[in-house]
């Protein structure tokens, strides 16, 4: 069994859809029969966070939202993570972040403190919405061809994957998506350049051959 620590802020458009996508994680794995402690809404906030990470270890953690270069935010732009302040709690655990602002300094600083692997984007994470199912965010296809790529990263590690090989696995999922949007002559082929902008940003820093099973 893995712990799993996942932060799911909960305030605005983008961490709307984060929010709800990541369900589909902990549903994941739980149904693998993992222990997910799943930080919402309100309660995503430094001191709950570094208390979980201090007390329950999880060996993987996923953290959604916005942040900056150095730092990454919980429930209403409150500082979660910053570089070279507390990253050193992530030590000796994978970490996987989707922050729809780049992250291109808190991965190698996360690396440089122990932190086992690292799979981030070095700029910010786009994904296109569907306006019509705002108030059903898992059913939007737009979304989906962004968020399914993504959501595979976490549930190829909660497989026992290493973490190249679930960085691989997401990229090789977003060519798919593009390959459809083109092959289908779908008039959203308009998202092409953006999910292209992921797939070369998206990054896998320290051990690449790191397991869930193995830490």
């Amino acid at each position: 069994m893995v712990t799993l620590l996942i932060t799911r802020p909960l305030y605005e458009h983008t961490t709307h859809y984060l929010h709800f996508w990541s369900k589909k994680i902990i549903d994941f794995a739980k149904s693998r029969g993992n222990k997910v402690l799943d930080l919402s809404e309100d309660k995503v906030n430094r001191k709950n966070f570094e208390n979980i990470l201090r007390k329950m270890k999880p060996k993987l953690v996923l953290l959604n939202g916005h942040g900056e270069k150095d730092r990454i935010y919980g429930q209403d732009d409150k500082e979660l993570i910053i570089a070279g302040e507390n990253e050193d709690l992530l030590e000796n655990k994978i970490v996987y972040v989707v922050a729809c602002d780049k992250s291109e300094e808190l991965g190698p600083k996360c690396i440089e403190n122990g932190v086992t692997s690292y799979i981030g984007y070095k700029e910010k994470f786009l994904f296109w919405t569907n306006p019509s199912y705002a108030t059903k965010p898992l059913e939007d296809p737009r979304a989906r061809v962004f968020l399914e790529p993504s959501n595979l990263i976490s549930e190829s590690l909660l497989k026992g994957h290493t973490t190249q090989e679930s960085y691989d696995k997401s990229k090789t999922a977003i060519r798919k998506n593009i390959q459809h949007l083109i092959a289908t002559n779908s008039p959203d082929q308009f998202m092409i350049p953006d999910l292209i902008w992921n797939m070369e940003n998206l990054e896998c820093l320290g051990n690449q051959n790191a397991k869930l099973e193995s830490l």
